[in-house]
């Protein structure tokens, strides 16, 4: 009992790999898989095990308290994917009816089929977020490849589960399979769910959405002014002729203080993901000049960046998709990274860096 104790506190302080030897190694593992045979299962007995309850624990955890911390980024992000596929096939399973071997493997392929396409395609994630958005839910899912790597667990969860037994008494079985399973549906569509939009709105944790990112490092609070081109239909980024634009074209999309240290995404994420192809926008900082930035969605896709930032933040070190304006004295300058042009408003620009 006390190997199974130490398998509950290093999952809930996410040991993974820990938790998972100890599982093997335990007295209480080797005698119960005598007991319960392979196939047929029953995908309730998984979720009756302290496993599958840390896997669950620290998918919610993670997206409702991790990923609001000071501490959030590539870590959060790919914990919620390896917690949330060693915690869902046996959910889908159970939800299923899932008895044979043929079944329990096809939900393994189905889960993996559906995260690599989420992962791997913005198509995809936008027709789950529209089919989630007719039915009233909210459904977000970041397109970023290296995520693939949490596919590792499921091998894991298609030959572990079925070898589990509960580790609940018998009287309290069904209690605790019904509180699992609402968890689990909660959990499944929680944290699905879209972040919280940085620009034009509050916003408290330390993720937002954003394809093109602006970052304040003048030293100070900064107003900020954005204003989108309202041309229909939207022009071609790659034949956009600047010196034709005319400032009646465009419409304010809002204006805020920026504090210093602190990101936004360029546009409200409800525009994010349109379909306009071609994004142009005039971007105002104080008094400064108005900059034109303009960029071909395909080119930046929409993804999960932090919201602070610090006090410094080196050119050097700034990611792709980002703009961060910087001050020195009275004069205002731009860095850019990314598949994005920068131009001052009727003006050739010729400060800041830009990558194309």
């Amino acid at each position: 009992m006390g190997d199974a104790i130490r398998c509950i506190e290093a999952l809930n302080f996410g040991f993974m790999p820990y938790f998972v030897a100890v599982l093997f190694l335990s007295p209480i593992h080797k005698s119960q898989s005598k007991v319960l045979t392979m196939f047929p299962f029953n995908p309730r007995n998984g979720m009756l095990h302290p496993l599958w309850w840390g896997a669950l624990f620290l998918l919610v955890l993670n997206d409702f308290i991790l990923k609001a911390s000071p501490f959030a980024g590539t870590i959060t992000g790919k914990l919620s994917d390896f917690a949330g596929l060693l915690m869902f096939p046996l959910f889908l399973a159970f939800a299923l009816r899932v008895r044979q071997r043929g079944a329990w493997l096809s939900v393994h392929l189905a889960t993996a089929a559906v995260f690599s396409a989420l992962k791997l395609s913005a198509g995809f994630s936008a027709f789950l977020s529209a089919a989630a958005a007719s039915i009233g839910l909210s459904f977000y899912a970041v397109v970023d490849p290296s995520d693939l790597i949490a596919l590792s667990v499921l091998p894991l969860s298609f030959w572990l589960y079925p070898r589990l037994r509960p580790l609940v008494a018998p009287n309290r079985r069904s209690v605790v399979t019904v509180i699992a399973a609402l968890f689990a549906g909660f959990a499944t569509v929680a944290t699905g769910a879209t972040p919280v939009p940085r620009t034009l709105s509050s916003h408290s944790a330390n993720l937002m959405l954003a394809d093109l990112n602006f970052i304040n490092m003048t030293g100070g609070s900064v107003n900020v002014q954005v204003q989108e081109l309202a041309l229909t239909p939207k022009p071609d980024c790659s034949m956009l002729s600047i010196t034709e634009l005319r400032k009646d074209q465009f419409i304010s999309l809002g204006t805020w203080e920026q504090p210093n240290g602190e990101g936004t995404s360029v546009l409200p994420v409800s525009t994010v993901g349109s379909e306009a192809r071609c994004k142009v926008v005039l971007l105002t900082v104080d008094d400064a000049e108005t900059i034109l930035l303009y960029w071909n969605s395909e080119d930046l896709p929409i993804r999960e960046v932090p919201v602070v930032y610090g006090s410094e933040l080196q050119p050097e070190h700034i990611q792709d998709a980002t703009i961060v304006v910087y001050k020195e004295g009275k004069r205002y300058y731009y860095v850019l990274r990314g598949m994005v042009g920068i131009n001052y408003w009727k003006n050739p620009i010729n400060t800041g860096e830009s990558v194309y």
